[in-house]
């Protein structure tokens, strides 16, 4: 199984299910589940906007 690690607050985003998509610049050809990782950085001004969307 891989893992992903994503800043918060798109780690809890992705795993609830409000974010569907992460794009990234590498291509894989990988296809199934996967483990998200919350890595120890935050992208604050991401965090302010969705806000509503995690409560």
């Amino acid at each position: 199984m891989k893992v992903i690690t994503i800043k918060q607050p798109w780690a809890t985003l992705i795993a609830k299910g409000y974010k569907e998509y992460e794009f990234r610049t590498w291509k894989t050809k990988y296809r199934g589940d996967i483990l998200i990782h919350a890595g120890k950085g935050t992208d604050k001004e991401a965090m302010t906007r969705s806000e509503s969307y995690v409560s």
